[in-house]
């Protein structure tokens, strides 16, 4: 069984010509990992979460390279909490005798690489939606 997390991320608004309610187009991202793991997982994708909203609120520009980066610099600052769920997880996973270590190894490493990935994905869409916007006349850039 796989638990499925889905975080919705807002990508573009305009105000309409009329009126003074906003348009906003969100796009979700999700990030998946086995339940049994779920319990140690969270805290790692907790804390990448936040240190990517941290930088987030430094200012970052509303393009793919800058999330990369901060995607970047998440990871690194989140490597303690990292191995706490890679331990914790294999502890988990040691209750459960029909995988073999491997097998084990490469689930936490899967789901581990999948929170990792939040970052790298909402960049993607950023790229996308930024050469969407160009394509159209338009620009992304965040309302001030």
């Amino acid at each position: 069984m796989l638990l499925s997390l889905v975080l919705a991320l807002s990508t573009s608004a305009s105000a309409p010509a009329q009126g003074d309610a906003k348009v906003v187009a969100v796009q979700e991202l999700s990030v998946s990992f086995p339940s049994e793991i779920g319990s140690a997982i969270k805290p790692y994708l907790d804390c990448l979460v936040a240190a990517v909203n941290v930088g987030i609120g430094e200012g970052m520009k509303s393009d793919g390279n800058a999330m990369r980066a901060i995607g970047a610099k998440s990871r690194e600052t989140c490597l303690p909490v990292r191995k706490s769920a890679q331990s914790d997880a294999e502890k988990i996973l040691e209750q459960y005798p029909n995988r073999s270590s491997e097998q084990r190894s490469a689930m936490i490493e899967s789901a581990l690489v999948s929170a990792e990935s939040l970052s790298e994905n909402m960049a993607d869409m950023m790229d996308q939606d930024n050469a969407s916007a160009e394509a159209s006349g338009k620009t992304n850039a965040p309302n001030n």
